[in-house]
């Protein structure tokens, strides 16, 4: 049903011509917008690359002051100073000693503890000996039972000869914590 005065291979090619320009049109709007875009983006890059020429520039200046005033040296003594702490402490044991001590006091009771001794041994146990006074034979020995009770592998060594007195005790407990 068509209601055109042309005949139909005119009719065609008219219909052609409009697609092929409606076609040209839509590109041309795209290549517009293209420009548009690159144009805007244009003093943004520019800018940017400026900043970053300035900024190279700065670093570069940096680093010949740096290493006028002998801070590179500096700076290689610390690393170095680095690199042999974290050798000192990969194989230190890092248990804080107060730590262990204060559980110690915690569980002393009614004894009473006037000087202790810390050392660490060879295979990472800590070794404290404790001193002080207990009141009763009963409660010197109740604190190295809690002792003994407190740590997995702890041990307490109290000498025989300190049970001897039953009030009043002086003694000197060894206790050995192995490494946890």
């Amino acid at each position: 049903m068509q209601h055109t005065l042309l005949p139909a291979h005119q009719h065609a090619t008219l219909r052609h011509e409009y697609h092929l320009r409606v076609l040209i049109t839509i590109f041309f709007a795209l290549s517009l917008a293209g420009v548009v875009g690159v144009a805007s983006l244009l003093p943004a890059y520019l800018r940017g690359s400026l900043e970053e020429r300035l900024q190279l520039d700065s670093i570069a200046s940096l680093e010949k002051d740096k290493g006028a005033r002998g801070a590179a040296s500096i700076e290689q003594e610390l690393k170095t100073d680095k690199i042999l702490l974290a050798t000192l402490t990969d194989g230190a044991d890092t248990r804080l000693l107060s730590a262990e001590i204060q559980d110690f006091v915690t569980l002393r009771g009614s004894v009473k503890i006037t000087s202790f001794t810390v050392q660490r041994g060879e295979d990472d146990s800590i070794s404290i000996v404790l001193q002080g006074v207990a009141p009763t034979r009963e409660a010197l020995l109740a604190f190295k039972n809690r002792i003994e009770e407190h740590g997995k592998g702890t041990t307490a060594t109290l000498p025989i000869s300190q049970l001897a007195k039953s009030t009043n005790i002086q003694f000197s407990i060894q206790i050995i914590e192995p490494k946890p």
